[in-house]
């Protein structure tokens, strides 16, 4: 007779909850999860030159701001580029059955339109405002709670 005992959420009490627990704890200590922000507005200003070329900035930037969740920073230090964004190539994606990124494509007797996904772009990745990827909410279930100021994406 084999039991099979599973890790309760709601009850870490036992060794295994116990290590569970503190290493929650101490990510959470880290990167202020469940913790507010105060500060839920960011202002942007995004300024168009043509149709293809769309320039975006994050104008208020909140570098070290002692109000800013420690996320933000993690984030941007080790994930965006330089203008605070990151860049997918759609060819590293796998979207059903798409093939050469090809999106939409319609051929009549006066056009012949193919239209491609080429990149995807994220602004506003280290905007959170609140930041709660795994909360309990049961024995066994956990749920998630994160909200952005701003989010910005471009295909």
């Amino acid at each position: 007779d084999m039991t099979l005992d599973l890790l309760k959420f709601g009850d870490l009490e036992n060794e295994l909850g116990s290590l569970v627990g503190f290493i929650i704890d101490s990510v959470k200590d880290f990167l202020d999860i469940g913790k507010e922000s105060t500060k839920q507005n960011s202002t942007t200003s995004t300024n168009s030159t043509d149709t293809n070329n769309t320039n975006t900035s994050i104008t208020e930037n909140n570098n070290n701001s002692d109000d800013e969740l420690k996320i933000n920073a993690v984030i941007r230090d080790n994930l965006l580029d330089e203008d605070r964004s990151i860049s997918i190539n759609a060819s590293n994606l796998e979207l059903g059955n798409m093939t050469d990124n090809i999106i939409f494509e319609l051929n009549d007797e006066l056009t012949n339109t193919t239209m491609k996904l080429n990149s995807i772009q994220l602004y506003g990745l280290d905007t959170f405002t609140k930041f709660e990827p795994l909360t309990n909410i049961g024995n066994y279930t956990l749920q998630g709670n994160v909200q952005l100021s701003f989010l910005e994406i471009k295909i």
